[in-house]
């Protein structure tokens, strides 16, 4: 944030995925930086004959973006920072393997980024022979199985591993990082608790890593999360969940209770499960999950949802909710910035009325940027009364037969 205010860093594009949000760096400012760093920093991008690049011996910092790598061993015995971006086309499936010892020449490695790849990559053995890495991001890798020997990078950080297709992570693969600041896991295919026949991670394996702060889960069974809200350092550490039940599924007012516990919940994704849905009705009470910024509501057809105070929401994502047919809650959410409600057949009216507008003041948005309604066939009004919309930008409706007068 310091560098957007300082015009370093500028808004990139916002993708409609819950808690997306990217930066972008502006070419000037790109140029000016590299012309500063000079040779300690390398940026490719395409094809690129690494012969006839002089510099790699005393390059600090390395940002590659091709379809391929070299196959020669680079001696790059100063490199601190790599940036891969291996890109190919999505309909070409093959197995990406990176070279042996690719990275035997890079002793000094804190900042490894293999992240996205829209190809399977095995994951490469040497990796956990860089005992000095800091930063590891895997998302979007493919990886299917942490060997136990990644345990052996026990000054590791950040480790992200967001939307793979990781099958088993055996529990000494994780804890010896007890250095570890940062872990992602979202969408990484990894199912707590689901094979008990192997020593795998579990979720009391993560309470020893005493420094963790930031921990971003996909959990798909009452138990963990049950496990998680009753645990001080997890119920502490959380910022991200997806929550997403197999099977049988809680009570609306019991699951809130739980998830209110998640003092430091930023984002939080809740998907109903339609062959067994929830019963009752959900509720956060004043005091609950104080630093919600957004917030994604799927499938649920049987839940009422009486209020959502949460006064730091700026991001509502409301899909396949076939149960709700009215949204007076969100007239409370004062800073919300962005809404999406989609395939909700039943929605007749965004704010059923006015009672739940401050009777001083014609706008119950005033920070909304962008507005989404696509699939509501009941729709016939966004609001009883006429709305100020003072910051809007984006607004997109489709699929909306009934409704007649935009606000």
């Amino acid at each position: 944030r310091d560098l957007q205010n300082a015009c370093l860093l500028e808004e990139g594009d916002r993708g409609w995925w819950w808690d997306e949000e990217t930066v972008r760096l502006h070419d000037t400012v790109r140029d000016m930086v590299l012309w500063i760093t000079g040779p300690e920093l390398l940026v490719f991008a395409g094809r690129t004959n690494t012969a006839c690049v002089p510099q790699w011996e005393i390059a600090k910092r390395v940002s590659w973006e091709s379809s391929m790598l070299p196959y020669e061993s680079l001696n790059c015995p100063n490199m601190t920072t790599l940036l891969l971006f291996l890109r190919t086309r999505r309909s070409l499936k093959r197995r990406f393997q990176i070279p042996g010892g690719f990275f035997t020449h890079m002793p000094a490695l804190r900042v490894l980024d293999l992240s996205p790849s829209f190809f399977r990559l095995e994951f490469p053995i040497e990796i956990t022979f860089l005992v000095r890495l800091q930063y590891l991001n895997l998302t979007s890798s493919r990886v299917p199985i942490l060997p136990r020997e990644f345990g052996n990078l026990v000054n590791l950080r950040h480790l992200i591993l967001d939307q793979n297709n990781l099958r088993r992570i055996p529990w000494e693969a994780v804890s010896t990082l007890t250095r570890l600041q940062v872990l992602k896991m979202r969408w990484c295919g990894y199912v707590f608790g689901r094979d008990a026949s192997h020593p795998l991670l579990e979720l009391n394996d993560l309470e020893h890593l005493k420094q963790l702060c930031d921990l971003s889960l996909t959990v798909e069974s009452w138990p963990s999360l049950e496990k998680i809200a009753d645990s001080d350092l997890l119920q502490a550490s959380v910022t991200s969940l997806t929550v997403t039940f197999d099977h049988g599924s809680p009570s609306g007012t019991i699951m809130a209770m739980k998830i209110g516990k998640l003092s430091n919940l930023r984002h939080l994704l809740l998907q109903d499960n339609p062959e067994q849905p929830m019963e009752g009705e959900l509720r956060f009470h004043p005091g609950q999950l104080p630093n919600l910024e957004s917030l994604r509501l799927g499938n649920f057809t049987n839940v009422t949802i009486l209020e959502l105070l949460l006064r730091r929401l700026r991001r509502l994502d409301i899909v396949h909710c076939h149960g709700f047919t009215e949204l007076t809650w969100a007239g409370q959410l004062a800073c919300l910035e962005m809404i999406s409600v989609s395939d909700c057949h039943r929605v007749t009216e965004l704010l059923a009325d006015g009672s739940s507008l401050p009777s001083d003041d014609s706008s119950s948005f005033p920070k909304l940027r962008v507005m989404h309604l696509d699939g509501l066939p009941a729709l016939d009004r966004i609001s009883t009364r006429p709305l100020l919309l003072p910051s809007m930008e984006d607004l997109y409706v489709r699929f909306c037969p009934c409704l007649k007068q935009l606000p």
